[in-house]
């Protein structure tokens, strides 16, 4: 099983640096709350954790999480202006969110839990090494808004 949590919430603000464009640059910070959990259950074959198969009578579940920084800086730029005009106005940005490395858990339940701490050492490195590009996270926002 695999649950993706999407949760973000931002205070930003705007810079228009051309009085007559709807130019911005946009800087600020981000509640990221975002969260990837994972659950595995051994099936017929076993499972291999590190170098080692472990079958269902020795690993009953494991579970994975990766989780972020809950406070990250984004910068961007964009086009449009939510208030400068009434009536309908089109809103786009592009963007970066500095999250920081993402933090991985590996845990597991099960008779060799103990004796698996090696593997599980091993695969904690191994996806820590794979999730260290993901300190960026691009974003692409699209949207309209509307002026009384």
């Amino acid at each position: 099983d695999i649950k993706l949590k999407l949760l973000t919430f931002e205070v930003l603000a705007d810079y228009h640096p051309f009085e007559t464009s709807n130019f911005r640059l946009t800087g600020g910070v981000m509640y990221n709350g975002n969260k990837l959990e994972m659950n595995a259950k051994p099936s017929v074959a076993g499972l291999d954790i590190g170098d080692t198969n472990y079958n269902s009578t020795q690993i009953s579940n494991l579970d994975v999480t990766v989780d972020f920084n809950d406070i990250a800086p984004y910068v961007g730029i964009g086009f449009g202006n939510a208030v400068k005009s009434a009536g309908f106005n089109f809103v786009a940005d592009l963007g970066v969110i500095f999250q920081g490395t993402p933090k991985s858990e590996i845990s597991v339940t099960g008779t060799a839990a103990n004796a698996a701490a090696a593997d599980i050492a091993k695969e904690q490195a191994d996806l820590d090494d794979a999730l260290g590009s993901f300190k960026v996270y691009p974003v692409l926002a699209v949207g309209l808004s509307y002026r009384f």
